[in-house]
């Protein structure tokens, strides 16, 4: 009986396995729109400006052939784990996990659970510093009010609490649509926004002189997020040709249409989608072919045989375009993640950085709600002082002070 439970469990079909509830792919992929798009959009001008215009467009074209590669694979693995594995039919809260599992064991399993939990803790709080920035300015511009960053950063974590309360995405796709059609009214926006500047800002564009430091670093804000390449496409190159070296960590406070500006308001990644996808690919079908010529010759009975493939039965049984072009993919993963990080590191380390909120309180004894009211756009011009409309820089250029 249990021998019969077991090949039954790891019998394998050919039918094209579909989901009757759940989101549909469509669907999800709003939500990586939504969940992708905005944050990587606002920060994707810095990034060309550091890499360089030409340099910068290759890469990001590269990104994107590497990112949509990779996630080709990771259809490509989970149709296959459902097809040789029937459980994973059914709903499956840890996929990535599951995938790591099933190519490379107990260990990898746990490590990717590690690497899930640290990317999602960074990128909320990036999103969250991110939000408390644009929120502060929104306030000194509509309401002529700077709330302390600090208190800020707590009343965005308050205001998005609730929703990680929810149970599934299932129970709030509302938000996802909301948010993918917020980053494409943002591109519209800024595009306006560049419209706007271009005939004063574009007369004096300053550049950086390269640097391969900076250049690395730009490679660690492109593979953050890829979703949706013309967005980012627009974006970069619009804020490179207009503000240029002005452009800021975000290119929202370059904008000086103040209503587009406000409007666009408070709207280890290597890793996870450049490297592993790769290799839990490389390795769920080795061990596949691996696994019908056995059956095949008769050495192993179905349902029988759940060894993993080992680093050389990737060299035996996989052909060999498919080694050279996950090599060329890993490659790209591995040396532009590693190099990126080292000089991540070095510069934050030598980076002249602002005491975190609790050491300010404890220096200061208490943060006041309401800060001095200072510039905040990134003017454009070598001097960053170029205004748009004859206005004052003075009070409105963040990096401005009169002579």
């Amino acid at each position: 009986m249990g021998r019969q439970m077991l090949r039954k469990r790891f019998v394998k079909t050919t039918e094209k396995h579909e989901n009757t509830h759940g989101l549909h792919w469509a669907m999800a992929a709003v939500f990586i729109v939504g969940d992708m798009a905005g944050g990587g959009m606002i920060a994707m001008p810095n990034a060309v400006v550091n890499a360089g215009l030409i340099p910068g467009v290759i890469m990001i074209s590269l990104c994107a052939a590497c990112s949509g590669y990779t996630g080709l694979q990771l259809a490509s693995n989970w149709t296959m784990m459902q097809r040789r594995w029937p459980k994973y039919r059914d709903n499956c809260r840890k996929p990535y996990g599951e995938m790591a599992y099933r190519a490379n064991g107990p260990r990898m399993r746990s490590f990717i659970a590690f690497m899930i939990c640290l990317t999602q803790f960074g990128f909320a709080t990036v999103l969250i510093l991110l939000a408390a920035k644009n929120m502060a300015i929104l306030l000194h511009f509509f309401f002529t009010i700077k709330i302390n960053y600090c208190w800020l950063i707590l009343i965005v974590g308050l205001i998005v609490w609730p929703a990680t309360m929810l149970k599934s995405p299932m129970h709030f796709w509302q938000v996802a649509v909301f948010s993918a059609l917020s980053s494409s009214v943002a591109v519209c926006l800024l595009l306006i926004g560049f419209v706007h500047d271009a005939p004063v800002c574009g007369q004096d564009v300053p550049e950086r002189d390269f640097n391969l430091q900076n250049f690395f670093m730009a490679y660690g804000t492109m593979v953050f997020a890829f979703v949706i390449v013309l967005y980012y496409m627009i974006i970069a190159v619009g804020g490179n040709l207009i503000y240029g070296a002005t452009v800021g960590d975000a290119i929202i406070p370059s904008v000086q249409l103040q209503w587009v500006q406000q409007a666009i308001g408070a709207s280890n990644m290597s890793i996870m989608t450049m490297i592993m996808p790769s290799i839990f690919f490389l390795f769920l079908n080795a061990s596949e072919i691996k696994r019908e010529k056995l059956l095949k010759a008769g050495k192993i009975t179905d349902g029988e045989h759940e060894a993993r493939a080992t680093i050389s039965d990737l060299f035996t049984y996989l052909p060999r375009r498919t080694l050279i072009i996950n090599g060329l993919s890993l490659s790209f993963g591995i040396l532009g993640g590693l190099v990126s990080t080292i000089f991540s590191i070095v510069k934050m380390g030598g980076a002249d950085v602002s005491p975190p909120c609790y050491i300010q309180y404890v220096r200061q004894g208490g943060l006041p709600f309401v800060a001095p009211l200072a510039g905040t756009v990134n003017c454009c011009g070598t001097f960053r002082n170029i205004t748009v409309s004859s206005i004052d820089p003075v009070g409105f250029c963040a990096a401005y002070t009169a002579p």
